[in-house]
């Protein structure tokens, strides 16, 4: 790949973490009425950014299963407005997607033990991600040459009509249950659209009660997010080879030290996590 290519790679990855980022905001947290199990308890330490870098950093995938990966969220977010990117999704929401666009589209695939170092999740918990999104998708993991030309050209333009599919916003305003609570004074307290939820400590109780029943402990998170995956890939075939990743994650993109985002229907948690007192992820 030349030098040319490498820089026009990071000009998408930044224009494409842009949109995310302002759709993450946009969007309402709707953990407390319609979870996945690509939701998070809280909220990763990596931007959007980072996490694509580093994405990219460690996998030799064709940068086509980039906006591949890009499609099946919109899919997704047409589907049921539940998978709409919010900071606690977006993160597993991406990297599920790679993993499964790589092996839809490309001759070069990484094997989900490699994958899930990358993600900074369990290895267990990615195979989950991924079958659930195959099976969101009906297993049509193949998009046409007018999907990708409508994608690339609203890569470039965050206020383009293609990102509103993915806005739950307007979703919720329709529904009779968002009326906003009026005030003492008789005033509405606030626009329901960008209505946030707190952070996952100050739900504490209704997650306690969500997992009872469960045990503590981790199916192989990693110990830090910024460490270099060290499982081989697998050159079109299932097969790993045994090599090592030489490249460090690009300066300012480095995650704090701890565990995977831990998903809001995973019955295995840390209670580090459930109480939001976690240094990392």
């Amino acid at each position: 790949m030349s030098e040319f290519d490498a820089l026009d790679h990071q000009v998408q990855l930044r224009a494409l973490a842009a949109a995310l980022e302002r759709l993450c905001t946009l969007n309402c947290d709707m953990r407390s009425t319609t979870p996945t199990v690509f939701d998070a308890i809280s909220v990763p330490a990596m931007s959007i950014h980072c996490y694509l870098v580093r994405l990219h950093r460690y996998t030799r995938f064709d940068f086509v299963c980039f906006h591949v990966a890009t499609w099946y969220l919109r899919q997704l977010c047409i589907q049921d407005p539940a998978f709409c990117p919010t900071m606690h999704n977006v993160h597993r929401l991406l990297v599920a997607a790679l993993l499964v666009s790589s092996k839809a589209t490309d001759d070069i695939f990484h094997a989900n033990q490699f994958m899930a170092q990358c993600g900074g999740i369990g290895f267990h918990e990615l195979n989950k991600l991924e079958l659930e999104m195959c099976e969101r998708l009906h297993w049509r993991l193949l998009p046409t040459v007018e999907d990708m030309r409508e994608l690339l050209t609203a890569i470039s333009n965050p206020q383009a009509s293609y990102w509103s599919a993915w806005l739950n916003a307007p979703r919720r305003l329709a529904s009779p249950q968002a009326e906003p609570e009026a005030s003492a004074s008789g005033e509405a307290t606030a626009e329901v659209g960008v209505t946030r939820l707190p952070h996952a400590k100050s739900v504490q109780d209704s997650l306690a009660r969500l997992f009872r029943g469960g045990h503590s402990g981790s199916d192989g998170n990693l110990a830090a997010l910024g460490s270099k995956p060290q499982v081989a890939a697998a050159d079109g075939g299932p097969a790993a080879t045994a090599t090592a990743v030489r490249s460090a994650p690009e300066e300012g993109c480095k995650s704090s030290n701890g565990g995977s985002p831990r998903s809001v229907l995973q019955r295995t948690f840390s209670l580090s996590n459930l109480f939001g007192l976690s240094t990392g992820w």
